[in-house]
């Protein structure tokens, strides 16, 4: 999803707009400076996309993630019984 360009509002920034983002990162041009935020998770607390579609996919996105991470976790735990089950035979 490109949000080059997209407005964003931070808690206490105010209102931006995006200059740059990757998988990590997204920097916001606000009204007397430039900040950097680790991307999406931000939008969990501190940013809020002004359209409301791009909103909901970020949001979207940041459930995924978990859901993924949560799959990993959960495929190393499995991964910690199968090897402590072929230790005790």
């Amino acid at each position: 999803m490109n949000l080059i360009g997209q407005i964003v509002t931070h808690k206490s920034f105010g209102e931006g707009k995006v200059i740059k983002c990757n998988d990590n990162y997204i920097t916001i041009r606000f009204f007397n400076c430039e900040k950097t935020f680790s991307y999406p998770s931000s939008f969990n607390n501190f940013l809020t996309a002004k359209d409301n579609q791009i909103d909901d996919e970020i949001k979207m996105e940041i459930i995924i993630l978990e859901h993924q991470k949560k799959a990993e976790e959960n495929v190393n735990i499995l991964l910690n019984i199968k090897e402590n089950l072929n230790l005790k035979i």
